[in-house]
């Protein structure tokens, strides 16, 4: 009855390190798709950031054309007067 109860633990233990296998094999593709979506993530960041630079430096532009023109509104106003 020894040789049962040995092959018995052996085939349990065997069994726990399978699923206990699985569970790993499982985790690390859980994290290889978080690893692939934090990657999406960062290049949508990264390309929202470049988006907002130029929208930054066409405001700047923007601004600066309108001061332009209060500039060249105001000496004509001076000519004038």
């Amino acid at each position: 009855m020894g040789a049962k109860t040995n092959d018995d633990r052996i085939e349990r233990a065997s069994q726990r390190a399978a699923e206990a296998a699985q569970r790993t094999a499982t985790a690390h593709e859980r994290a290889a798709e978080a690893h692939e979506k934090h990657a999406d993530v960062a290049e949508e960041i990264g390309e929202n950031l470049q988006d907002a630079h130029r929208a930054r430096e066409r405001a700047q532009r923007i601004r600066a054309a309108a001061d332009l023109d209060k500039d060249v509104a105001r000496r004509e106003r001076d000519v004038g007067a």
